[in-house]
């Protein structure tokens, strides 16, 4: 028998990683306020079940090729609201 296993995506932690990272490279780069912005995009389109304001904690790219949250009714991940949270905030004080 053999187990096909959905192909993953990202994770919120990971995106919350990406939403702390850009805002302290802005400096630096640019570019990054519209990384930001492009993963904020990114967080809003996967809502968790139980509440629109937060991320859905996994993706996944089902059998047609569309990115897709895991289950129908995905939850969110404590880390990952708390790591985008924290980029929202670093945003807010940087760009306003």
């Amino acid at each position: 028998m053999e187990i096909s296993l959905p192909k993953a995506i990202t994770v919120s932690e990971a995106m919350g990683y990406g939403m702390t990272i850009f805002p302290l490279m802005s400096k630096f780069d640019p570019s990054s306020k519209m990384h930001f912005s492009s993963l904020y995009n990114y967080i809003k389109s996967y809502p968790s079940i139980y509440n629109n304001n937060l991320m859905a904690w996994q993706q996944i790219k089902d059998s047609n090729g569309n990115i897709v949250n895991v289950e129908d009714e995905t939850s969110s991940a404590t880390d990952g609201d708390m790591e985008i949270s924290y980029g929202l905030i670093l945003a807010h004080k940087i760009w306003g």
